[in-house]
């Protein structure tokens, strides 16, 4: 079962150009066209925020951390290329 999905969002770029089932279909797709930007495993159907507070990836530390403007900007897995 896929778990995982692998956005790249290229340098300069407003959204994302490329969504992957795997890494190594990513960095194929990304080298084949000399791209540069950055590619970031997302958890599917989870938001990042309740994905690493339940695999102890974070942990709240202030009341801000558990306000809207923080879990909507949390990510992770981020490998700048």
């Amino acid at each position: 079962m896929l778990d995982t999905i692998w956005v790249f969002h290229g340098e300069g770029g407003r959204f994302s150009s490329g969504v992957f089932t795997s890494i190594e279909k990513a960095e194929i797709w990304i080298n084949k066209h000399k791209l540069s930007g950055v590619l970031t495993a997302y958890p599917i159907d989870e938001g990042v925020y309740d994905w690493a507070l339940f695999n102890d990836f974070f942990n709240v530390k202030r009341q801000t951390q558990m306000e809207p403007n923080f879990i909507q900007t949390l990510s992770h897995k981020v490998c700048k290329l």
